[in-house]
């Protein structure tokens, strides 16, 4: 609501790239030529401004860095993966825990789609953060475990419900020797993991319902763009309007 309203300076580099080289994996998935991707890239990056020369050039050759990663990562998972889909659509609805209770909609988008040797859907999410997450911590990964969710409730489209083969976010800003790119892996949840969850989403969701928000502290606060008019954190000030 605050960045609706002004409360930022709209999309700096990192969210632009981060974008571009989304659209950009999608379009190697789809089969489509290195060389016109790079030629893509180049016409994109034209009308984006990073203040100086010297700046873009080095992002943009830190992008093409990126892209040579997700294709190595992608040529060396094909024994193990099978592509089902990219930018597939998550839309569905969470039964109530409770009479009384309102069903909660799960939507969303998994940046890939995959198949793992026992035919079970396996979500990856690819980031393009240069500082990987812990492996502990993409065990507790409450997007990969909401996606996770998802297959199991059937709200991934095109697929029915099904026991999920777990998740991976894939760095493709993290080169890896015997990976292609850094990989954090989200075992598969079984029915307790998927209950625990569920019920993670139903307080998520129980907790947005308004009219009012408690602000709480948690990780995104390192990167969020109106920390200083958040009343959770010391520097954060009143806002009036």
């Amino acid at each position: 609501m605050f960045e609706r309203h002004g409360g930022s300076d709209g999309e700096n580099s990192h969210a632009v790239t981060g974008t571009l080289v989304h659209t950009l994996v999608q379009a190697l998935a789809g089969r489509i030529p290195p060389e016109r991707i790079d030629q893509a890239l180049e016409n994109a990056w034209g009308s984006v401004d990073l203040g100086s020369d010297w700046y873009a050039r080095r992002e943009l050759e830190r992008t093409r860095r990126m892209l040579d990663t997700f294709s190595t990562w992608l040529q060396g998972t094909r024994s193990e993966l099978e592509e089902v889909g990219v930018e597939v659509t998550v839309d569905g609805m969470i039964e109530p825990r409770e009479p009384g209770a309102p069903r909660i909609r799960l939507r969303g988008r998994i940046d890939r789609l995959e198949r793992d040797p026992d035919g079970r859907p396996v979500v990856v999410d690819v980031k393009t953060a240069k500082n990987p997450v812990s492996k502990d911590a993409a065990r507790d990964h409450a997007q990969l475990a909401a996606y996770q969710v998802a297959v199991a409730e059937g709200a991934v489209e095109g697929e029915p419900a099904a026991a999920p083969g777990g998740a991976r976010l894939v760095f493709v800003a993290k080169p890896h020797n015997k990976e292609g790119a850094t990989q954090r892996i989200q075992p598969p949840l079984d029915e307790e993991g998927l209950e625990h969850w569920r019920e993670v989403i139903h307080e998520a969701a129980a907790a947005t319902r308004g009219p009012q928000f408690l602000a709480q502290v948690n990780d995104g606060c390192r990167h969020c763009p109106v920390q200083s008019s958040c009343p959770a954190h010391d520097e954060g000030r009143q806002v009036t309007g």
